[in-house]
């Protein structure tokens, strides 16, 4: 036979479903028992209820965005996107700084350091002479490979000479560039010593073998080149 269902006698409705498990030990002090599922919305005193408050939320504050540019306000992200962006300058301006920076590294006075033997320097290729000589250069503290500006250079030769010997040495091109390198100066000064020691008698050269010889430093100032040589 079909199981029946259980009855609680102490359901008010006398339900023939089950309670729930929850249900069948209800305590008296919360009030009237709720007699099944099916009916417990019609059964739970108000308290069970859950009671709503309708309760005014307070108004969102507003927030203001303020788009600052270097402590100015601007009126929009845009605005200030536009203000902060750098402008790149044109080819007119880039030329007129060029020329004043030009202006500028003719007119200072540039130290360079050294301390290369004339000979080993006379034996050296140009292009050898351009890679390998830095001289440090007494601005930065920094070994430097070229002047600031290429520009033509007249350096004195006397010692250890009779006579005065002076030579111009110009600027050179490299990839599409005009170009004086530290080691190029030394380089031409170097073959120059070679060309008047073969000749040392016309020169008065007193003293000193050129094996003796060697690079102190170079100081230029605009198109003129002091030269310091060391025995």
């Amino acid at each position: 036979m079909p199981k029946q269902p259980n009855r609680n006698d102490d359901c008010p409705k006398n339900c023939s479903h089950d309670c729930p498990t929850g249900l069948i030990n209800w305590p008296p002090s919360r009030g009237v028992k709720p007699h099944c599922m099916s009916s417990l919305r019609g059964s739970i005193p108000k308290y069970f209820e859950p009671e709503r408050v309708d309760v005014e939320r307070p108004p969102r504050p507003k927030i203001e965005i303020k788009h600052m540019v270097d402590g100015e306000e601007v009126s929009s992200p845009i605005a200030a996107m536009k203000t902060k962006m750098p402008r790149f300058p044109s080819k007119k301006e880039r030329r007129m700084s060029k020329e004043k920076r030009d202006k500028k590294n003719l007119r200072e006075v540039h130290h360079y350091r050294f301390n290369h033997h004339v000979s080993t320097v006379a034996t050296l290729s140009v292009d050898q002479a351009r890679k390998l000589i830095h001289g440090l250069y007494k601005k930065t503290g920094n070994l430097s490979n070229d002047l600031p500006t290429p520009r033509e250079i007249e350096v004195t030769i006397s010692y250890p000479l009779n006579l005065y010997v002076k030579l111009k040495i110009k600027p050179y091109e490299a990839f599409g560039k005009e170009r004086m390198a530290i080691g190029y100066i030394l380089w031409s000064i170097a073959k120059e010593y070679e060309r008047i020691y073969e000749e040392h008698e016309k020169y008065g050269v007193w003293g000193h073998e050129m094996s003796d010889l060697y690079f102190e430093g170079l100081v230029v100032e605009g198109n003129l080149c002091e030269l310091h040589i060391g025995s």
